[in-house]
Parts: structure tokens; sequence; C-alpha cells
């Protein structure tokens, strides 16, 4: 992928959260076998059987990536069949295959590279063709994300391949998260890029937290422990259970990188996390930041 225009990055392994027996009860209530099956049915693909995935979203659309580990069928046939007779087949190469057309009025490609993985672009087709591109060589000197001027300054470890990454890129809103407070605020506007590494032990989630910018090391420490800390003492943490953590919370300042690691009980961050899915999310909020009712008819 390249690393112009990116915005934000989630990747990892499916088939990793679908073998952990802490995340049974969820995936029962979350992803019955019933939606595991449409799912299949709709794009060609088991997910509780790929290995490898991601989602990336760029300033004029998103970009999915999966390897060929969950196939069930070709997933380009009911690709097709989602492009209601406007697709287009092409084979720049023995080994690609390539699909484009609209999906209602949204404009879509698929990418399949032969029996190895399958890139698919929404909303900016292009993203497909790089790609494409990367695979037979060519745009040598197109800078991959995670190696563009913002990820590259994060810990290598969390560049590396996980069981979940997510990656986002600045300039930020400045926005802080519900009841961070105005030093929320400073900390998202001074940051250049937010990852996340995400492992599953037993019960025990561990997180880790890496702001890329410019900081004052012993300041901005207690700046991020101050947010972290309110963070976890709001209505929305409490629902998390991020007020109750495995471990002590540590946290690291350099003057380029902010650090943070936890580890969270597994089962209570899941139940917090039903909760904020089920559209619940409102109640969990201050009174100042919940949405404003709308007007009477």
């Amino acid at each position: 992928m390249p690393a112009a225009g990116l915005r934000w990055l989630i990747v990892g392994s499916p088939r990793h959260f679908a073998e952990q027996a802490a995340l049974r009860g969820a995936r029962e209530r979350w992803l019955s076998e019933a939606r595991l099956q449409a799912f299949a049915s709709a794009t060609g693909i088991d997910l509780a059987r790929t290995e490898r995935a991601l989602a990336a979203g760029f300033d004029l659309g998103t970009l999915y990536l999966v390897d060929s580990s969950g196939w069930v069928r070709p997933p380009e046939e009911p690709f097709e069949e989602r492009l209601a007779g406007s697709a287009k087949l092409e084979r720049p190469h023995p080994k690609l295959l390539r699909v484009s057309g609209l999906a209602g009025s949204v404009p879509e490609a698929l990418l399949r590279i032969d029996d190895t993985a399958l890139a698919i672009a929404v909303g900016d087709p292009v993203l497909a063709r790089i790609v494409e591109y990367r695979v037979r060589g060519r745009l040598e000197r197109v800078v991959p994300a995670l190696r563009g001027a913002a990820l590259s300054r994060l810990p290598a470890e969390l560049l590396r391949p996980g069981s979940l990454r997510l990656y986002a890129l600045g300039p930020f809103s400045g926005e802080a998260p519900a009841g961070a407070g105005p030093e929320g605020g400073g900390l998202i506007a001074g940051a250049e890029a937010i990852a996340g590494a995400l492992e599953l032990e037993g019960n025990v989630v561990k997180v880790r937290l890496a702001v890329a910018g410019a900081w004052d090391a012993a300041q901005d420490r207690e700046h991020l422990l101050g947010v972290w800390n309110a963070v976890a003492a709001s209505p929305l943490g409490h629902a998390l259970a991020l007020d109750q953590p495995s471990a002590a919370v540590a946290a690291n300042a350099s003057e380029a990188l902010l650090t943070l690691e936890l580890a969270l009980d597994a089962e209570r961050l899941l139940t917090g996390l039903e909760t904020v899915a089920a559209g619940k999310l409102d109640r969990l909020l201050p009174a100042g930041d919940r949405a404003a009712p709308p007007p009477a008819e």
C-alpha cells in the first residue's frame, strides 16, 4: 500500500481471534455461524479461516487486502454479481485478474493475485491499480505505508505483523476523547501518528499505544498518564473496565514518542464493547457530550 493519502489502517489475523477461547461467548453473540456463512456467501471469504487481512482508509477511498487462506469460492464471482451488470473483467497479466464497475453509484475494483491474495478498492479504484503495479514490480519509488514519514517513527515492534495493529495518521482535529479534558486535546493535536497493538493471552488483553510527535519527555508523559486516567475514570472507561487494569499502567516518553502499556480483563472489555456496539454509547457519555434529541415534529 502507498503511504500517500493514508489516513488509517487496521491489520491483523481474523483466524487468530476466531480460535481464542476467551472470545467464544462474544463470537457466538456477535458473529454467529449464520452471519459468518452469510458473509462467506456474499464475498467468497470465510473470515474464521482467514490468516491475514487489512482495511485502510485513504483520502478518496478504502482499500481491503486479504490472503487466500479463507477463500471458499472464487471471490471475483460474488464481487461481479454485486456490480449488477456494470462489471468489466481484464487480465493485465496471466496471474492477475482485474474486475471493476459500479456498486450502485460507488466505483469499486477487485484485483485477484493468482491464488495468493485479493485487493478490493471502494470509492477510488486507483488504490487497487497501485497494488497491481507494485505486484508487477513497478512504482518502485512509491513509499510503502509503514515506511512513510509518520508511521516509520513508531516503535519497530508496532510495525511488525501481529494479531491486531491499528494506525492513524495526523494531522488530527485536536478533539479529545470523552472525559479527557483539554490536555487530551493538546496531545491529539500534537500527534503525527498514533498506533495501537493488541494481543490476547488467555483472558488478558495486552495493549500498547504509541503516539509519535515532538514532545517534552517529562511533561507530556504526565499529560499522557493524566489523559488515560481521565478516560479510564469516565463513564465510558468504566463501562469498558479501563479503570480495572490487570496490571499497573506503564507510560514512557522521549522527545519523539509517547507510549502506554496496559493489560485488561478480556471478558469485561468485551462486555463493555457489546454495550457500545448495541448503540448504548450515548448513555455512557457525560451530559454535555450526548447527542441532542431530535426536534419535535
